[in-house]
């Protein structure tokens, strides 16, 4: 039932995001932590994935979510979060931002700056114990050096 219950409660935050949108950010800021780390269980790992979703671009930013306190940078921190999966759902989740950054919202905007953080980001976590993070930061790098937009993928190309 705990898995029901958790379940639910991301379907009811989902609606949320995509009804209410930005008005949700100081109410839903605190909870990616949380998020990020359910999504260690694999019973949740899908609920968890499509609660993210819907809150980047409506509700959330590139920017909020490499925020240097309780954000992506945190979670994928072996030091901090000890779970590869949750690591591995976390940076795959950054990747799904990155593949539909326009379509997301208008919070889903990437700047040349931003993805220079994020590439910083994940050059840091090529080093990580676990191969599945390794295989999903290489898919982070991968989409922001093929990205449309020039400046993105010169950005992401320089930084590597």
């Amino acid at each position: 039932t705990h898995f029901a219950v958790n379940s639910k409660a991301m379907v009811a935050l989902s609606m949320l995001a995509d009804g209410v949108g930005e008005k949700m950010f100081p109410h839903f800021r605190p909870l990616l932590p949380q998020l990020t780390g359910l999504s260690k269980d694999k019973k949740l790992t899908n609920a968890v994935n499509s609660c993210l979703d819907s809150f980047f671009g409506k509700v959330l930013s590139f920017e909020h979510l490499l925020d240097k306190e309780d954000a992506i940078p945190t979670a994928v921190d072996e030091k901090k979060q000890k779970n590869a999966l949750a690591r591995t759902s976390t940076l795959n989740f950054l990747l799904r931002c990155i593949e539909r950054r326009e379509e997301a919202g208008p919070r889903g905007s990437l700047s040349p700056g931003v993805s220079k953080r994020i590439t910083k980001l994940a050059c840091s976590k090529l080093k990580d114990s676990d191969a599945s993070v390794r295989k999903a930061t290489m898919s982070i790098l991968q989409a922001l050096m093929s990205s449309e937009d020039v400046d993105i993928a010169d950005v992401a190309k320089e930084a590597v």
